[in-house]
C-alpha cells in the first residue's frame, strides 16, 4: 500500500506465509521521511507487545546550522548525555541524532541503523524525531533545523 500523508511518504507491508484472516503478521515493516524541524512524527506502526525494531535511516539533515548536515546517528562529538534540555539525554544521546519513542514509554536512539527491543509494556505508535534542545533552553530548538531522513522502520513481533 503506499499513501501520501501530511507529506509523509508512508509504505507498508506484510512480509512472510499467508495468514488466516483474524491472525496478526509476524514482520511489518513501514517507511517515512522524518522532518529535523518538527517534534514527535507518528509512524503507521502500532506496536503491541514484545519484538524488536530495525532502523535504517538515509539521507542527512541540519540541527544547528553552525553545524555540519548529520546522518541519523548525529553529531559524534556533541553528547547529550545529563543535558535534560534535550529529548534524549541518557548516555548515549547525541545532537541531531534519530531518536523513538513507542507510547508514553521514555525516548530510545533510533539511529541510522539502530536496533531497538520491544518489551511487553511498550504498547501504542511508534514516534520519531531528531535529538534536539526542543525546549529551547541553549539555542534554537527545532526552530533552525532543515532537512529530513528517509526512514525504513522493520518490526518482528515475538
Amino acid at each position: 500500500m503506499l499513501a501520501k500523508t501530511f507529506g509523509l511518504l508512508i509504505a507498508a507491508a506484510v512480509l512472510g506465509p499467508p495468514m488466516a484472516a483474524n491472525a496478526k503478521p509476524k514482520q511489518v515493516f513501514v517507511v517515512a521521511h522524518v522532518a529535523a524541524n518538527q517534534g514527535w512524527q507518528k509512524m503507521r506502526l502500532t506496536l503491541g507487545g514484545k519484538g524488536v525494531l530495525h532502523f535504517k535511516a538515509d539521507g542527512k539533515w541540519i540541527f544547528n546550522p553552525s553545524q555540519p548536515p548529520v546522518d541519523g546517528d548525529g553529531a559524534a562529538n556533541l553528547s547529550t548525555a545529563g543535558r535534560v534540555n534535550y529529548t534524549f539525554s541518557a548516555p548515549a544521546g547525541r545532537e541531531g541524532q534519530l531518536i523513538g519513542k513507542i507510547g508514553g514509554a521514555p525516548p530510545f536512539v533510533a539511529g541510522a541503523g539502530g536496533v531497538h527491543k520491544v518489551t511487553p509494556n511498550e504498547i501504542e505508535r511508534l514516534t520519531l524525531m531528531i535529538n534536539d534542545d526542543v525546549k529551547q533552553s541553549a539555542g534554537n530548538g527545532l526552530a533552525d533545523n532543515s532537512g529530513n531522513l528517509r526512514v525504513r522502520v522493520d518490526y518482528a513481533r515475538e
